[in-house]
């Protein structure tokens, strides 16, 4: 999972700032807590959430289905292949 929020990071410059914004705003509010079990947000879920949105609602990112069916194709570093695949075509 680390690696795919790697790769979401690395495709588009405007992410990591956003989901450090996010995180930052919901820690002001109380929304974190670092008590684990919580019922509140933690820092993962509020990554995937933005993540999401920016799918979803901008399209900024790809969607999983894609990267994943771009990945079965290919062999060697599939990381490294997938960021130069994303980062030089449109979606």
């Amino acid at each position: 999972m680390s690696e795919l929020l790697y790769l979401y990071g690395e495709l588009d410059p405007r992410v990591r700032p956003l989901v450090f914004a996010v995180r930052r705003w919901a820690r002001e509010h109380g929304l974190i807590e670092d008590a684990r079990p919580t019922s509140f947000f933690t820092n993962f879920t509020l990554t995937l959430l933005v993540v999401f949105f920016l799918q979803a609602r901008h399209k900024m990112l790809p969607p999983f289905a894609k990267l994943v069916r771009h990945a079965r194709e290919l062999k060697g570093d599939w990381i490294v292949q997938m960021y130069y695949y994303f980062t030089t075509t449109t979606t």
